[in-house]
């Protein structure tokens, strides 16, 4: 098997030396390095119907290092590299796109050209997987770690308002680590990478200056192969009501590679819409935008919340298959947490975040 280990850190060591007087010479030493492990991981990638393209790398990520390795044609990969003694976990993902953000803790991609290239098209050919967490153990070295890498489909479509006319914007698919927005050119987008044969969804931003995403449900047959769904109408709404939230025991909430301890979503409760806010370290909820960061505001309206980010949190698409089983009351009577908008008010929202998220994982589907 063809292996490389890139490594995206550099060690950094200063010497100084000077004259004192003239009776003696000191000379500094740099401090040694840190200790470190070694962390092995034989990764396993369960392909269906086919092969990933040659080029195509497995990745290890943590303590602000990152490795890769190629994925032979049978779906296997080594990966290794030294890493700081007291890490307790890596991450390891089958990336869609170059790693170098907070996602994997790497400070640099690890791709080049070729990488890229295969990483693109198998982002194109398969539902890539999520990135999964190693927790380290004393005086092991060795991991592994096996991912599902079903086949996949593109779909096609047109934005619209209610009269027809085309729409800008924005589109995404449920599912990946590393979305990209697709962006709508005349109205038409086409998303890659939505499992076959699966229950999915679209998520539809229709304004930059807005956070709030319609969904768009896809069902297995409409997924059954390459498909173009037609006009979305893309309904209108305005975000008429304020909101004050704070979350409590963020960090008991193991992030998993997709944020869920750093990102807060409402899904409303009839499935059509989600809102994503950002968790800050203190606590509070704030709105992200391309121009600010304010306080949260919604359309008025009944909303579930969720840890996470709407196209990648797991409790998301949990509380949205529910909705769409028609089993809100399952969810209320949950205890999951509710949120009352009404236009032309502030509600007060406190939430304990590994509380709502074992309540929402407790409702069986």
């Amino acid at each position: 098997m063809n292996t490389s280990f890139v490594r995206c850190s550099a060690l950094a060591t200063m010497l100084f030396a000077s004259g004192c007087a003239s009776t003696s010479t000191f000379a500094y030493q740099p401090d040694p390095p840190p200790p470190t492990r070694h962390v092995e991981v034989q990764v396993t990638a369960a392909i269906e119907n086919g092969r990933l393209p040659d080029g195509f790398v497995a990745v290890i990520s943590g303590g602000m290092r990152t490795y890769a390795s190629s994925v032979d044609e049978l779906g296997h990969a080594v990966v290794a590299g030294e890493f700081p003694a007291d890490l307790t976990e890596v991450w390891v993902q089958l990336p869609s796109q170059p790693p170098g953000d907070a996602l994997l803790s790497a400070p640099c991609p690890v791709f080049t050209g070729r990488r890229i290239r295969a990483a693109q098209q198998a982002d194109s050919d398969f539902a890539l997987p999520r990135a999964k967490r190693v927790q380290l153990v004393a005086q092991q070295s060795v991991y592994e770690v096996t991912f599902e890498v079903p086949r996949a489909v593109n779909v096609k479509g047109r934005l619209v308002n209610a009269s027809g006319q085309t729409l800008t914007g924005a589109v995404d698919r449920s599912g990946a680590v590393y979305n990209i927005w697709r962006g709508v050119t005349g109205g038409r987008f086409e998303v890659q990478g939505i499992r076959k044969n699966s229950a999915s969804w679209l998520f539809v931003l229709p304004d930059d200056d807005e956070i709030w995403m319609q969904v768009i449900p896809l069902s297995p047959s409409q997924t059954a192969a390459n498909v173009d769904i037609g006009d979305i109408v893309v309904i209108p709404r305005v975000s008429d009501a304020n909101l004050t939230i704070s979350v409590a025991n963020r960090s008991a909430v193991a992030h998993d590679g997709i944020l869920q301890n750093s990102s807060l979503t409402l899904v409303s409760a009839d499935g059509t819409m989600v809102i994503d806010y950002n968790i800050e370290p203190t606590g509070s909820v704030t709105e992200p935008t391309l121009t600010a960061t304010r306080q949260p505001h919604l359309p008025a309206g009944t909303y579930y919340a969720a840890p996470g980010i709407p196209y990648m949190s797991p409790e998301v698409h949990r509380l949205l298959r529910l909705i769409q089983a028609g089993r809100q009351a399952d969810i209320e009577a949950a205890g999951v947490t509710i949120v009352n908008a009404v236009a032309g008010q502030t509600v007060q929202v406190s939430i304990n975040l590994p509380d709502l998220q074992n309540r929402i994982n407790a409702i069986l589907e």
